[in-house]
């Protein structure tokens, strides 16, 4: 009887370390089972992450290219608005002496930087805005002289489509252009009031032809502005010494660690 009772007391010990061995070893894949999941998923977010950057850094690349491209786009409008200030301000502070203002002169100048429409844009919006604040101020005279700047201004941008600005072509430019400007606001004072007040404005306008001529020569120097074409958007490729311009081209790579990188070409043009 004693002898059983130590048998079935060894077959449960025995029974027991056995189940407490399979019970550990189920943990231990289960360990293993978990860590192996954990580490795939973990593999999985980096691989998500890693192709996430990427992802944002191409979209941060092509919002950079894009702003730059809007950048360059909005060049001309900067330099149209820069050249109404100056010349709102100039006609402004030469208001002291009669028919002396820049606005034809710097008209001619939009002509060639920005062509028929923007300097015709640029003539007309010079005195609606000026009016505001000189003698005189607004009136219905306002409306045909911003005419006559509209026409100096198309005027000049369709000659400077044929012609470059030298001095001689500037000052008749800016002749041509005073000429169209006096006839439109000259015209109807003659029809209200006939010919004497044609008579009266004759001082005036040989004034405004001389100041003007005057003012145009300084068109030449300004249109070569290296700051103004690039402005303008009107700047040449680089010349090399040989004579043979080069067009740079950029090109842009993602590495594998979503880091961007450049690299800019010169390219010869035959």
């Amino acid at each position: 009887m004693k002898k059983s009772f130590e048998s079935i007391q060894k077959t449960v010990l025995v029974s027991g370390r056995e189940l407490e061995r399979q019970i550990m070893k189920t943990l231990d894949l289960r360990k293993e089972k978990t860590r192996q999941i954990f580490s795939k998923t973990l593999r999985e977010f980096k691989l998500r992450s890693h192709a996430g950057e990427r992802e944002k850094s191409r979209f941060s690349l092509h919002r950079l290219q894009s702003l730059k491209f809007d950048f360059q786009e909005a060049r001309p409008a900067v330099l149209w608005f820069a050249l109404l200030a100056a010349a709102v301000a100039g006609r402004a502070a030469f208001q002291g002496v009669p028919s002396v203002e820049p606005i034809i002169p710097i008209t001619v100048l939009a002509a060639y930087l920005l062509g028929p429409l923007g300097a015709a844009a640029l003539g007309f919006n010079a005195y609606m805005a000026s009016n505001f604040v000189v003698w005189g101020g607004q009136g219905w005279w306002t409306v045909f002289q911003a005419a006559g700047g509209a026409a100096a201004g198309l005027t000049a941008g369709v000659y400077y489509k044929f012609r470059k600005p030298t001095p001689l072509n500037s000052a008749f430019l800016v002749v041509v252009g005073t000429a169209l400007f006096e006839i439109s606001v000259n015209a109807p004072w003659t029809i209200m009031a006939g010919l004497p007040s044609l008579l009266l404005a004759i001082p005036f306008t040989f004034t405004h032809f001389a100041s003007n001529i005057a003012f145009s020569q300084a068109i030449p120097f300004l249109s070569g502005s290296k700051k103004l074409k690039k402005l303008a958007n009107k700047e040449k490729p680089d010349q090399k010494q040989g004579g043979n311009s080069n067009e740079e081209l950029t090109f842009y790579r993602i590495n594998s660690d979503g880091s961007v990188a450049g690299m800019r070409v010169r390219k010869p043009r035959k």
